[in-house]
């Protein structure tokens, strides 16, 4: 975490600093990042850096918080829709990843080199973060359920488990390998919630 030096920093300052960083870090795995270019970028001396982080990785978590902030304002709407059925929760969840990756580029190519890190930490924080949604996800079908728009015999967990993965997948193959463009991605979006929503039995 920052130290008060850098905490204290005009907020001008501190911006040259976080997008010298964001700037290196999209470019490189935190254990191959070189303080010399976040230095260079950001036009400070380098003894200020030791001043504001311990080390190349103290700033790295730093960022990544930084990040994770602007993701759950981007995202928080959704969270406190209490209104919206489940799957109308996934769907505008997942349109909502496909517009913060077009928006972020910068942060994409940061999750990128993250995927690739053998910094194990984070893949640890990966985890925890994907059983948040799980368990998330399982307070909204239950509560779907009370509301009678879920049916009382679905399994919680299984469902659960298969819009995390839909989720996880989509979401994936959009920021790490650009396998669709932005609308071809909301297009399965919506086939695969459609899906989930009526099933695949032909109705006469």
């Amino acid at each position: 975490m920052p130290k008060e030096t850098f905490i204290k920093l005009p907020q001008e300052k501190k911006n040259t600093i976080l997008n010298a960083a964001v700037k290196e870090f999209q470019e490189r795995r935190v254990e191959d990042a070189i303080i010399a270019n976040i230095i260079k970028t950001a036009k400070i001396p380098r003894g200020s850096f030791y001043q504001y982080f311990n080390d190349i990785y103290d700033l790295y978590e730093y960022i990544i918080g930084y990040i994770e902030d602007i993701k759950t304002d981007h995202f928080q709407g959704i969270f406190l829709s209490y209104h919206l059925p489940f799957l109308d929760r996934v769907r505008l969840l997942i349109d909502k990843a496909i517009d913060f990756a077009s928006q972020n580029k910068a942060f994409v190519f940061i999750g990128k080199r993250h995927s690739e890190s053998v910094y194990v930490k984070y893949s640890i924080d990966l985890q925890n973060r994907m059983n948040d949604l799980k368990t998330t996800f399982d307070l909204w079908i239950d509560t779907d359920k009370e509301r009678n728009l879920i049916r009382k015999e679905v399994d919680t967990r299984t469902l659960s488990h298969a819009a995390v993965t839909f989720f996880t997948q989509l979401v994936t193959e959009f920021y790490l390998y650009e396998k669709y463009t932005k609308n071809e991605l909301k297009v399965k979006n919506e086939c695969l919630i459609d899906i989930l929503k009526n099933g695949v039995k032909f109705n006469v």
